[in-house]
């Protein structure tokens, strides 16, 4: 997920869901203001509508991902949420630091 600005000047969230394996992309799900547990929801929901559910999602440790709706949604569809490893990757120090 990442953040983005339009010609606007109006904040836009882009959840992407990629297969990791093929680095193909699956879907887009976007949605414009703060994101909260209901639009990470929606916005999953509008990455994958065309596509058969991914067996695997990475996320990262993130509050916004431990939302009771979006936990539940995953284990509904059968789901793994794997998470990433924290601090990871990490900075590599120069000689000057």
């Amino acid at each position: 997920m990442f953040c983005c600005e339009s010609l606007s000047l109006r904040t836009h969230w882009v959840l992407v869901v990629m297969d990791q394996f093929t680095r193909r992309i699956i879907g887009f799900g976007i949605h414009r203001g703060i994101v909260d547990g209901p639009a990470l929801c929606q916005m999953f929901q509008q990455a994958i509508r065309r596509h058969a559910l991914p067996k695997y999602l990475s996320t990262d440790h993130d509050p916004l991902y431990r939302f009771h709706q979006w936990q539940a949604n995953l284990r509904v569809l059968g789901v793994m949420e794997v998470k990433t490893v924290p601090m990871c990757p990490c900075r590599i120090r120069s000689l000057n630091d």
